[in-house]
Formats: structure tokens, C-alpha cells, sequence
């Protein structure tokens, strides 16, 4: 399935005005990603959810900074190709290999990963917007601070109702937004503030942990018929977008990627254990697809 399904949309594109967007079976939304909800219909969110145990006194503001949300990483040269060691958000680690004339790592990177915040419940994406809180689908004032690190905000309301959480791990901005239906209890919402923890590795990626009962999904788990397991995304807004997605033993019959933003992807194919999609031109895509290598390290 080239674009993972007409309806499987994450990031809304810049080019196009959204109204709204029906996504498929469970996939939620997210930082900067359209969910059903009609400009026409700009109903106050719900109360926010009320707290069954103390909240935390005093804690440090949640950035609010407009930055870039994602790394510009470093590549050496070997020859007429280009190398690339990247590290996914559960901290699997590999080296990428691309044509020296492809540009790739100029676009820069950011993580996305599912998590569940109970063994067997929902999985609810992981994001980190382009351009960090500011990119954010945030509707108003922030309601409450979970942490000192995390912040409950309502959805801005042509994002559906519900309620998004925004996670300050360093100099990272990560986003948890409610789906079209349900949504983490407030017990749930603790748990996942307290208990999910991200560090910046060596080369400056987010790496993510998870104590119990929160759980960080694993390759090839789906959200209704999509995959949303570790994965980079590379580049987006108004320029190309490239998806790796762990996909052990990918192949024909490996689940779809997410659809990232409103745009299609042009290509979708098996580097190893790395399912790669992407949405650009015809010609960039199968400039990149050609000459790359990924492998697990």
C-alpha cells in the first residue's frame, strides 16, 4: 500500500487548508496532525479531568519556546556516498548509507513511537512536531502541569475535542494527543508523565524508556491498520519527507507506514529490517531509494 491508506493522515501538510479529516480505526491525533472535527463546529473543550491524587506544587515551567524540533545530524563521507548513524527512539541503532549527491540528513530527523500507558491497553503516538510546542495542535492556555516536565493543554477545537500532552525531554518537545474517541484516564495521564522518561544519546537523538505499567510499542504494532513502532522522520512542512520505520523482516506484507501529512507517499520499500517511505517527487525518490543502504547495528 504506497500511501498506507487514504485516511491515515499524522501531519497536516503546509500547502492545503484542512476542515477536517477522518482517520483510520484508532489513529489519533497528534502535534500538528488533523483530526475529525469541522471548522464550523468550535464547541469549548470538556472540563479538564479532575485529579484523583495530589498534583505537583511548584514545578518548573513547560517550555513554550518556538525552536526546532529536530536534530541536524552529523554524516562522513566514504567515497561518493554518504554515511549516517542514526538511533530510533527505543535505542536501536543503524547505519545508513546514501548517494553523496542525495540530501538526507540536511532535512533533519525527529522520533515518533507508539506507547501504551497499560500492558495490553490503546497505543497512543508519540510525535515530536517540527517546530516544537509552537507546532503544537495546543488550543489555549496550558491547563494544568502534570510534572515538571509535563503539561496537559485542551485541542484546538478544529482538532477534535480531547485533551494533548506535551513532554519537555531536554531540548526535545514530544506530544501525546487524545483520539477521536476515549482518551487516558487522568491516573493513566500520571503514569505516562511520570513513568516515561527520554535522555538525548551521544549523537544528540532521543532515546526513550518506559517503566511499568507504561509500555513503548514494539516494531510492526498497529494502530487500526498502520504501523506505529520506532520510527525517524526526516524532513516535512514544505519539504520532502522521508519515513524509517523498524519492520523486522519486512516485506510485501508489512503493515503500512503512517501518513505523515496530507501528502502521498511516491514510494515505499524494504532496506533490511527498515521499512522506508517517501512522499517528493518522483525523482527524488527513486535517486534515494536506489543507492540507499540501511543496516542494523
Amino acid at each position: 500500500m504506497i500511501d498506507g491508506g487514504r485516511n491515515d493522515v499524522i501531519e497536516s501538510g503546509p500547502r492545503r487548508r484542512w476542515s477536517g479529516l477522518v482517520v483510520t480505526g484508532v489513529l489519533v491525533a497528534l502535534v500538528g496532525i488533523p483530526v475529525v472535527g469541522l471548522l464550523a463546529n468550535r464547541e469549548p473543550a470538556e472540563p479538564p479531568p479532575q485529579p484523583s491524587r495530589p498534583l505537583p506544587s511548584s514545578p518548573a515551567p513547560v517550555s513554550e519556546e518556538r525552536r526546532a524540533n529536530y536534530l541536524l545530524p552529523k554524516t562522513s563521507r566514504s567515497g561518493d556516498r554518504r554515511i549516517l548513524h542514526v538511533t530510533f527512539p527505543d535505542g536501536t541503532r543503524a547505519r545508513v548509507s546514501y548517494p553523496a549527491g542525495v540530501t538526507l540528513a540536511e532535512f533533519g530527523v525527529r522520533p515518533a513511537i507508539g506507547v501504551r500507558a497499560v500492558e495490553g491497553g490503546p497505543i497512543y503516538p508519540l510525535v515530536a512536531p517540527l517546530l516544537g510546542q509552537n507546532g503544537s495542535s495546543a488550543g489555549g492556555p496550558m491547563l494544568r502541569r502534570l510534572t515538571d516536565d509535563v503539561g496537559l493543554w485542551p485541542k484546538r477545537a478544529v482538532r477534535g475535542r480531547g485533551y494533548l500532552m506535551v513532554f519537555d525531554f531536554g531540548k526535545w518537545t514530544i506530544s501525546l494527543s487524545d483520539p477521536i474517541e476515549g482518551g487516558p484516564t487522568f491516573e493513566q495521564r500520571m503514569d505516562l508523565a511520570q513513568r516515561l522518561h527520554g535522555r538525548t544519546d551521544k549523537r544528540g537523538y532521543l532515546v526513550l524508556r518506559a517503566g511499568d505499567p507504561v509500555r513503548l510499542a514494539r516494531p510492526d504494532e498497529l494502530i487500526g491498520s498502520v504501523t506505529f513502532g520506532p520510527q525517524l522522520w526526516f524532513g516535512g512542512g514544505t519539504r520532502p519527507l522521508v519515513v524509517f520505520v523498524l519492520s523486522p523482516d519486512c516485506g510485501a506484507d508489512s503493515p503500512a507506514p503512517p501518513r505523515v501529512d496530507a501528502r502521498r507517499y511516491v514510494a515505499v520499500a524494504c532496506k533490511g529490517d527498515v521499512q522506508v517511505a517517501v512522499v517528493s517527487g518522483r525523482e527524488y525518490a527513486d535517486r534515494l531509494l536506489s543507492g540507499l543502504r540501511i543496516e542494523l547495528i
